[in-house]
């Protein structure tokens, strides 16, 4: 019987920089996504143009250049979200990684963010399989069924061969972890909806902590977490059987 699941999701998002050429509405620089898709409303040719660096400053957020109206718990997001306001300093990427471990039920058991800063998507899909599957070891599960989307990571720790140079250390911290699990199976999937990792994902690329655990559901993935228990958001999983033990 299936006993534990962990689903993750790499995440990418902009930190602003004081001389911030990002778009207010269509570049990812806050915990959610785009603020464009979250707002619905006509927005002028000025406002279409509105960078991060337009509307705050030292002084505050200026809401007068926003003509449609951003929901509370939005706003929230967006004022929370620290933008360099006095250091010279450019756009920059931060990777985060996160995910959630169900159990056979499909109920909340913990889930996971991690901050990594730059490096690369191959780099974050390691660095998150490893938090994975160090949380079921600490949480002592009997049995886990593991869901990838990047087969290349699994070919990867199934030959002991194959070697990254740059990311052995993770590689062979993956490979010994899977060993000391007591059964395990590790399928390769293609996920097209599982926003609750994605959400982890983001607040790991945000969060000040190197890496947290969280016992409950964060309030960012709530609406989330009861979707994808509906069956919302449709999942699609190839049938391979890449690794097992």
């Amino acid at each position: 019987m299936r006993k534990g699941e962990d689903i993750f999701r790499k995440g990418v998002s902009w930190v602003a920089g004081r001389d911030s050429e990002l778009s207010f509405w269509y570049d990812k620089w806050c915990s959610v996504r785009p603020i464009r898709s979250l707002v619905q409303g006509p927005l002028s040719v000025e406002e279409e143009k509105l960078g991060v660096k337009d509307v705050v400053s030292a002084n505050g957020w200026n809401w007068s250049r926003i003509s449609i109206p951003i929901q509370e718990s939005i706003s929230n997001i967006l004022i929370a979200t620290p933008v360099s306001l006095a250091a010279k300093g450019q756009d920059r990427l931060a990777y985060g990684s996160g995910g959630l471990i169900r159990n056979g039920e499909d109920e909340w058991v913990c889930g996971y963010a991690r901050k990594i800063g730059t490096t690369t998507s191959f780099a974050v899909e390691l660095w998150c399989l490893r938090d994975e599957i160090l949380q079921c070891l600490n949480l002592q599960l009997p049995a886990i069924e593991i869901e990838i989307d990047a087969k290349s990571i699994v070919e990867l720790l199934n030959n002991p061969r194959a070697a990254e140079r740059v990311v052995s250390t993770l590689v062979d911290d993956c490979r010994y972890l899977i060993s000391q699990l007591p059964r395990v199976r590790v399928k390769h999937c293609v996920r097209e909806a599982n926003r609750c990792a994605d959400v982890l994902a983001r607040l790991g690329s945000k969060q000040e902590n190197d890496f947290l655990v969280f016992r409950s559901p964060p309030v960012d993935v709530w609406d989330l977490l009861k979707a994808d228990a509906n069956g919302l958001y449709v999942n699609r999983f190839c049938s391979e059987l890449i690794l097992a033990g």
